[in-house]
Formats: structure tokens, C-alpha cells, sequence
């Protein structure tokens, strides 16, 4: 009996040490993953951030130029019929104040301009930082569901047990984390609309 139970042991033992190594190299590849998704995520959100910034400059520079453009338009104009006008309170009170109306307009749509460019660039990157998080969220659920399948082979009831509730958690922190970012979009979004009615007033 003693010689079973000591083989027995040994068997048991080995299986253990067996299904500790497979675990960690999949552990090692899940954790690999991870990292790489994670690094390809910030690359991208430094890219599209990028690209809403240079999109947003390109925008503000040709309104600003079209501003400068339509200013000096009214200048002339506003010259030209000066020196038609009967006298100078009636150029004052036509032509200066209309300058000034294109100028505000020009300024009320480039704050427009730069408020739409921030919104774009805060939305890519709250749903480039909800991808990553799910998507880590998501691995490590896979691990754990690696680690069930390895560990409670001889258990189908409990391995069954514990993939259940694995991806019972896993479904609540996703939706964790997406209720989150919507908040905190929705939160960013008030808050550059209130900006943008500030700086236009």
C-alpha cells in the first residue's frame, strides 16, 4: 500500500510539475500578447493624435487665412466707399461695424474649428485607451481560462464551474470599463462645449 500511495504521489507530482510548465509558457505567450497589443495601440493612438493635430492646424491656418483674406477685401471696400460716402459718420456707422461682424464670424469658426479638432482627438484616444483595456481584459480571462482547462482537466464539473464565472467577470469588466469611457467622453465633451460657448461669447 505504501509503495502505491508513494507511487501514486510521484504520478500526481509529475502531472502537477507537467501542467505548471504548460501553464507557463502560456502564460508567457498570453503575457507577450498583451504587450504587443498594447504597444500597437499606443502606436496608433500617437499616430491618429497626429494626424487629428495636423488635420486641426491645417484647418485653423486656411480659416485664418481666409479671415486675413476677407479682412482686407472689407478694408478696400470699405475705403472705396468712404471716399464715396457724404461724410464719415455715415461710413462709421455702414461699413466699419459690418468689418468687424466678418472678423467675429471668421474668430466664431475657428474656435468651432478647434473645439470639433479637440473633440475628435479626445474620442480617438478614450476609444483607443477602452480597446486596449478590453482587449488586456480579455487576455487575461483567456489565461485564466487556459489555467481552468490545464489545471481542473481531471474535474470537467469544476473546470466548467470556473470557466463559467471567469467569463461572467470578464463580461462585467468590459462592461466596467465601457460605461466608464462613455462617461468620461460625455464628461470631456460638456466640458469642451462649454469652452468653445465661453470663448465665442
Amino acid at each position: 500500500a505504501i509503495t502505491e500511495v508513494i507511487a501514486a504521489r510521484s504520478e500526481w507530482q509529475a502531472r502537477i510539475e507537467t501542467a505548471e510548465g504548460t501553464y507557463g509558457t502560456e502564460r508567457t505567450r498570453i503575457q507577450g500578447a498583451v504587450d504587443t497589443d498594447v504597444a500597437d495601440r499606443v502606436e496608433l493612438a500617437n499616430t491618429q493624435a497626429q494626424g487629428h493635430l495636423d488635420e486641426g492646424q491645417r484647418q485653423a491656418e486656411t480659416r485664418q487665412t481666409e479671415v486675413e483674406t476677407e479682412a482686407t477685401r472689407r478694408r478696400a471696400e470699405a475705403d472705396r466707399r468712404r471716399a464715396e460716402a457724404d461724410g464719415f459718420f455715415d461710413w462709421v456707422s455702414s461699413r466699419v461695424s459690418a468689418f468687424f461682424q466678418a472678423l467675429k464670424d471668421g474668430r466664431r469658426t475657428f474656435v468651432t474649428y478647434a473645439i470639433d479638432g479637440a473633440k475628435k482627438l479626445a474620442a480617438a484616444a478614450i476609444e483607443t485607451g477602452r480597446q486596449a483595456i478590453v482587449g488586456i481584459i480579455r487576455i487575461h480571462g483567456a489565461a485564466l481560462e487556459t489555467a481552468a482547462d490545464i489545471f481542473l482537466a481531471e474535474f470537467p464539473a469544476a473546470r466548467d464551474w470556473a470557466k463559467d464565472r471567469i467569463r461572467e467577470g470578464t463580461r462585467l469588466a468590459e462592461e466596467g470599463v465601457n460605461a466608464a469611457a462613455e462617461a468620461l467622453r460625455e464628461g470631456v465633451f460638456a466640458l469642451l462645449d462649454g469652452l468653445g460657448a465661453a470663448l465665442e461669447f
